[in-house]
């Protein structure tokens, strides 16, 4: 969000983010933030669970198995495509497929992945 400094504000420039619109003591202040905030996101990282996998390498240790109950409906699109979601856009290839969830949501699915995943009612 930009905000507008008063006019008898003197501008200086700060080589780390190439700003001309803070004085001095806001970059500073700015930069101690940012680091701040950076410092912090990485603690958090460190304490969370790590998993690693690659897409299709199978179950892990203490996994169990479920199958899907919902019904969904499903349109195979043969041109690029963009569903619009509150979450933001999302973007189909030739051949994807666009999804109608049970509760009325749209979302793109891979054509692999939705072969893999429903079958005909």
């Amino acid at each position: 969000m930009f905000y507008e400094l008063p006019a008898d504000f003197e501008y200086e420039y700060c080589p780390k983010c190439n700003s001309r619109n803070m004085t001095d003591e806001l970059v500073n202040r700015f930069h101690v933030l940012e680091d701040e905030l950076r410092a912090e996101h990485e603690e958090k990282k460190k304490q969370m669970r790590r998993i690693e996998g690659k897409r299709g390498s199978g179950k892990t240790e203490g996994m169990k198995e479920y199958r899907k109950t919902a019904t969904a409906w499903a349109e195979q699109i043969n041109e690029p495509f963009v569903v619009v979601t509150p979450e933001g856009e999302m973007a189909g290839k030739p051949g994807d497929v666009l999804m109608c969830g049970a509760d009325g949501e749209r979302y793109v699915c891979a054509k692999d992945i939705f072969e893999s995943t429903y079958v005909p009612v």
